[in-house]
């Protein structure tokens, strides 16, 4: 028997694919599958009713070296293919100074590197994460002009750009989590500079895209977060400071919603 692709199916399944999304069905299969009997109860009960004192989210997804590889693969083949129109939507220049805060191995950040020859960026996550970023770096030619910063984005300072970057990261957290976050995003941005939010965003009324809805489930699964309207994370942007707030959408599931940080006077 012979088997082949179709057509349709080839972007996302052949291995030399930009949209390769190979990395995440294996993460489906091997983690999140196991946790779809607990969905009913967090759905009716809340998560926090079902699983009163979960462990630290990142536990589980960092347990071992090969865990944290294959989370962070399935991340790259997730985001990789869409980085590329993000980064056309995002204003970057060769001036900027872009910082991936807990950006694992920099889908957005390598795009944004490709794409601008005079750009310089640092990833800050956590000290797991250092190897395979830097990999990831090497393996685009990128080592001279992407470093990386080992750090807890809650607990520690963030280093300061230009631009700061948090791409599929807050809807992993609650409203009050992300609002830390975005406070500490503005202390570290320049002044005149810009904070780029990259996520799925649900339509003002949450009542779709059916992809983002999907992915909510997984958020209620995995993770201690949801993923939000553009309003939503206009509101928060907001509340940690940043003004002139734009949306920005790809033609795929992933859009930008930015923020500024007024310049100094």
């Amino acid at each position: 028997a012979e088997f082949a692709l179709a057509a349709a199916a080839r972007p996302y399944l052949a291995s030399d694919s930009p949209y390769y999304i190979g990395g995440f069905l294996r993460h489906l299969a091997a983690g999140s599958s196991a946790q779809l009997g607990l969905l009913e109860q967090y759905l009716l009960h809340g998560k926090k009713a079902a699983v009163p004192q979960p462990p630290p989210v990142f536990d589980q997804m960092y347990q071992s070296a090969q865990a944290v590889r294959a989370f962070l693969d399935a991340m790259w083949d997730l985001t990789a293919g869409i980085s590329v129109d993000l980064v056309a939507l995002a204003g970057l220049d060769a001036g900027t100074q872009l910082v991936d805060v807990g950006g694992g191995q920099g889908p957005f950040t390598v795009a944004a590197l490709c794409a601008h020859p005079g750009l310089h960026a640092v990833i800050f996550d956590l000290p797991q994460v250092a190897e395979l970023a830097l990999a990831r770096a090497s393996q685009h030619d990128l080592a001279s002009r992407l470093r990386f910063t080992a750090g807890d984005m809650f607990t520690d300072e963030l280093p300061a750009g230009d631009a700061l970057c948090f791409a599929n990261v807050l809807s992993d957290w609650p409203d009050d989590r992300c609002l830390v976050l975005l406070q500490k995003a503005y202390q570290a941005c320049r002044d005149g500079g810009r904070l780029l939010i990259i996520e799925r965003l649900f339509s003002d009324r949450r009542d779709g895209p059916l992809s983002t809805a999907a992915m909510n489930l997984l958020m209620h699964l995995e993770m201690s977060g949801r993923h939000r309207s553009a309003a939503e994370y206009i509101a928060l942007l907001r509340a940690a400071g940043f003004s002139g707030c734009q949306v920005r959408r790809s033609a795929g599931d992933r859009h930008l919603v930015i923020g500024h940080k007024p310049a100094a006077r």
